[in-house]
């Protein structure tokens, strides 16, 4: 038996031996030779100097070009859609990694492709894309092991995927012309800021950038650099729906521009100022936006009704086409244009506006996360294709959420499998504030973008355990997912910046620029205070268990928004209670003092790196000063009788709806089809009951309803309708606590009762049912 075994073990271990050798083995030190197509792209240049740094940090590593004598031991090669591969060829910014031959080969089927294929080889490596903009240390390792057999290709989701840099006074904009970039220029932001960005960018599969633009931010184009930049990092520029044709209009036009910004009365220089800048730009990439508002974000000058706003915006489609046409390409359909129907456009858009199909039509949210509408199948055959712009960071009313970043992930992912189930697939542009602190949202939202499996992955968790895993171990990533729920689940129910019942641009209100109660009872606050010093403690006794190496990047990425969103909630949910007698009010001046050490602490670490970054208070809001300690004698609201709520779990639903995890104040919101039910137990009373449907304040597709019928066993049916109007005052409570309310009475019963919802319209989200004894 011992001789018969003698030669199969013999065998494995040879097959063992074998096998080894066919992997891709770099070792600490080495000189890595690689092979590169003589007409790489800077792109392709670009990403190989990052990857060169990230063998350095690793493995102490470096690169070296192989003469034509030797063969390298990687391979990076660029299709340009000419060769064998005519799968791969075809795609847009495709990649394809491969150990084949004992040889490592990166394929991309274009510049960007290759250049993604190679940063991917980073992320293998174990280098986060954070690695500079949140200070991601990896770990050193003896050698780096790529099996034998290994392939992955990747190819992008949606074509387009870039960022808007925006509302940038408070962070960003200082923090480059003051510390990281320095200038006498106030507001410059130059070529090394936006080769971070770009850096950033490029390592996110991210190609389009909307630059800053407000009026502290000296102009992109008129700082010398900053496109050219672009061009080495393969980014394409372009700009918000307030900027036609490159120009960013809110700083340029008082300086460049002649008499007023209205192209029904000057349509001559308004023209002229456009014509300018898409001579300059000849060569670059750009994606143009076209069309025409205010200087800023307001409505155009000149033209009153709608019917003379889509009279004016046909004629500047017109001009500002035939610009194109004469300065960049003879066929302007060849060329990347965008229109954006952005609040009070859409309207104009919806009165019939003929917008040339080769044009993209980019759909917005409602600034809070929701789309505000979406293409009918007429607009989904459109040859320029559909956009989105998503908001993570928003300035406007009915109030600011510029400081944390505190957005659902798992709404961001169903808003957008929505998006992308009507053929919104062609550019993707989200608002990112200063991109800090808003980084795991970032990346989440980019990835989305490039992963069609992850758009439909139902679990939003899944993508946030691999992120923590990656930033900061697997122990680590299993006791941070639970954290981060909390944090998400007390920023759904209110943003920490709501937490002061203010809102914003309510000028004919000024009672809104006082901090008041929220309408909560005693137990609703002291249970929510209670929630946050629970979520608190457990990041306090987790940050003595990090290591000194990763202090800096865990308080970016974990302790500094987790433990302000905490402070923030006893700041103003202490006061409300002190102010009624129920708390001291050192609770919330206590609490106000460590969200203005926590964000000194930020700006200061790192031999102050991110100094004028982080600033707890922009615009200087009410909501983020001191609390005035003033006593009422006004009572808290006190809800009377008992109270139930109902949800996914509690009830049955048809086999086609799906529930969404962590969605909702349930975390359980039920996602209903067309002509789905749900139906569920009603207690017995001896009281009326108040029963209030609250759903997930999404707006209709298209220009139309949102609507269930409502069946209660011993009552006649009904029917519930709650889509909502733009910046209407429904539509402002919808979003400032994401729930829409609908309430019922219903008679005493000695019997439980059937309650039964069934959707009549696409896109209904069943939050939770409350019922309550009266």
């Amino acid at each position: 038996m011992i001789k018969r075994l003698c030669p199969l073990l013999g065998m494995i271990f040879l097959w063992s031996a074998f096998a080894r050798t066919q992997d891709i083995v770099f070792p600490k030190g080495e000189t890595i030779r690689y092979e590169l197509d003589r007409d790489a792209a800077p792109v392709v240049q670009t990403a190989l100097s990052l990857f060169e740094g990230d063998l350095d940090k690793v493995l102490g590593a470096s690169l070296q070009k192989s003469s034509k004598s030797e063969s390298g031991k990687l391979i990076i090669h660029t299709l340009n859609g000419n060769e064998s591969h005519k799968t791969m060829a075809s795609k847009h910014e495709a990649f394809r990694i491969e150990v084949k031959g004992g040889k490592l080969h990166v394929t991309g089927s274009d510049a960007n492709g290759t250049a993604y294929g190679i940063m991917e080889l980073s992320r293998l490596l174990g280098v986060s894309p954070w690695v500079w903009w949140a200070d991601s240390t990896p770990d050193r390792r003896e050698e780096w092991v790529i099996q034998a057999g290994f392939l992955t290709e990747q190819a992008p989701a949606v074509l387009y995927r870039g960022l808007f840099i925006n509302d940038e006074d408070w962070g960003i904009n200082p923090w480059s012309w003051k510390n990281y970039e320095p200038s006498d220029q106030k507001g410059r932001m130059g070529p090394k800021t936006y080769q971070a960005v770009f850096e950033l960018m490029l390592r996110l599969r991210a190609n389009i950038i909307w630059p800053a633009m407000h009026e502290v931010t000296v102009p992109f184009f008129f700082v010398e650099g900053n496109r050219e930049m672009a061009d080495r990092y393969g980014i394409t520029i372009g700009t918000s729906h307030c900027e036609p044709l490159q120009r960013s209009t809110p700083i340029e036009w008082p300086t460049a521009g002649v008499g007023e910004y209205d192209y029904v009365n000057n349509a001559e220089k308004v023209c002229a100022f456009w014509e300018e800048r898409v001579k300059e730009v000849a060569g670059s990439n750009n994606y143009f936006t076209i069309g025409m508002r205010g200087v800023h974000d307001g409505k155009m000058q000149g033209a009153q009704t709608i019917e003379e706003q889509k009279t004016v915006l046909e004629r500047v489609f017109k001009d500002q086409r035939n610009l194109i046409k004469k300065y960049i390409h003879s066929d302007v359909t060849a060329v990347p244009q965008v229109f954006i129907p952005y609040k009070e456009v859409l309207d104009i858009y919806r009165s019939g506006l003929n917008v040339p199909d080769d044009v993209t039509l980019m759909w917005c949210d409602d600034n809070y996360g929701y789309m505000r509408s979406l293409p009918n199948k007429q607009e989904q055959a459109r040859s320029g294709g559909n956009g989105l712009y998503y908001h993570i960071s928003y300035w406007g009313r009915p109030h600011d959420y510029l400081w944390l970043a505190t957005t659902s992930p798992a709404l961001i992912r169903t808003e957008l499998e929505r998006a992308y189930n009507h053929d919104v697939q062609q550019i993707w542009i989200f608002n990112v504030g200063d991109i800090k602190p808003g980084e795991y949202l970032l990346e989440y939202c980019m990835d989305l973008a490039w992963d069609k499996e992850l758009l439909f992955q139902r679990d939003s968790n899944m993508h946030l355990r691999k992120w923590l895993f990656r930033e900061f171990g697997e122990e680590m990533a299993g006791r941070l997912v639970p954290l981060w729920n909390s944090y998400y689940a007390l920023s759904y129910e209110r943003r920490p910046e709501f937490l002061g019942n203010t809102r914003t641009e309510e000028r004919s209100e000024p009672v809104y620029n006082i901090v008041k109660d929220l309408p909560w009872s005693d137990r609703k606050v002291t249970e929510r205070l209670e929630r946050c010093d629970a979520l608190e403690k457990e990041i306090r006794d987790l940050s003595q268990h990090v290591r000194e190496a990763n202090q800096a990047q865990w308080f970016q990425l974990v302790e500094y928004p987790m433990r302000s969103l905490c402070a923030m909630n006893r700041k103003m949910l202490g006061a409300q209670l002190a102010r009624h007698g129920k708390a001291a009010w050192h609770v919330s001046t206590g609490a106000f003092e460590e969200i203005v050490t926590l964000t000194e602490r930020y700006n200061s670490m790192l031999d102050g790196k991110w100094r004028y970054m982080m600033d707890y208070k922009p615009r200087e809001l009410p909501v983020f000063m001191a609390v005035d300690t003033t006593q009422t004698s006004l009572p808290l609201p006190e809800p009377a009788g008992k109270s139930w709520k109902i949800s996914s779990s509690n009830g049955e639903f048809s086999s086609s709806a799906y529930v969404v995890k962590e969605l909702g104040y349930s975390r359980e919101a039920l996602a209903l089809q067309e002509g789905d039910t749900f139906s569920a137990t009603l207690p017995r009373s001896s009281d009326a009951l108040t029963v209030t449907l609250a759903f997930v304040p999404i707006h209709p597709a298209g220009n139309g309803r949102l609507e269930v019928a409502l069946n209660v066993e011993g009552e006649r049916p009904g029917y519930i309708s709650f889509e909502t109007y733009d910046r209407s005052e429904e539509w402002k409570n919808n979003v400032l606590r994401n729930q829409a309310l609908r309430t019922i009475v219903l008679p005493p019963s000695s019997k439980e009762r059937t309650i039964t919802i069934q959707a009549l319209t696409p896109g209904i989200i069943l939050d939770e049912v409350i019922v309550r004894s009266t």
